[in-house]
């Protein structure tokens, strides 16, 4: 049966182009949503996750990706909790000519604080061509590590603490 029941609007303000589509996350009391744009990248959307409790009554959390345009965070299996509660999202392609947090792995407190960011140095041939890696989330590995991989076909680990910024993986 039902049990909490809620509207959930999209904090960019652009509902119409907005797509919930990743599985949900429960963390740190919360249900976690993310959106992203529909099929082709329609509209002036712009990625986010949305934190409500679980209660479905008090205030909304959010994080929306800083990207002029575009930056959904749409990959299926949904935000990646870390056992500290870091969570981790996938961010697609976005539309800046200088780094924007799109084409990235996101590190995510409970709060949706932005605490890191992975690129690969290739982030803005990747937005420009669609080969982003936003269409799969990052594999928590046992030893903290998180695996990457994207629509280029290329692979990526990146160290979980701390993600590296732009080019800062381990190994590719």
């Amino acid at each position: 049966s039902v049990q909490v029941e809620r509207d959930i609007p999209t904090p960019d303000g652009q509902p119409r182009y907005d797509q919930q589509r990743p599985a949900l996350a429960i963390a740190a009391g919360r249900v976690y949503v993310a959106f992203g744009g529909l099929y082709g990248d329609c509209g002036p959307y712009r990625g986010s996750v949305v934190g409500i409790p679980l209660s479905g009554a008090g205030p909304m959390i959010s994080y929306v990706v800083p990207t002029p345009r575009e930056g959904a965070v749409w990959a299926t299996g949904g935000p990646v909790t870390g056992p500290d509660g870091t969570m981790y999202v996938s961010v697609g392609n976005g539309s800046g000519t200088s780094f924007d947090d799109s084409d990235s792995v996101t590190a995510l407190s409970p709060g949706l604080r932005r605490t890191g960011v992975f690129a690969p140095s290739t982030w803005r041939h990747d937005n420009d061509n669609d080969l982003d890696l936003g269409s799969t989330q990052p594999a928590l590995l046992p030893s903290g590590m998180l695996l990457a991989d994207g629509k280029s076909g290329t692979a990526y680990l990146v160290k979980g603490a701390h993600l590296g910024g732009v080019g800062g993986q381990v190994v590719q």
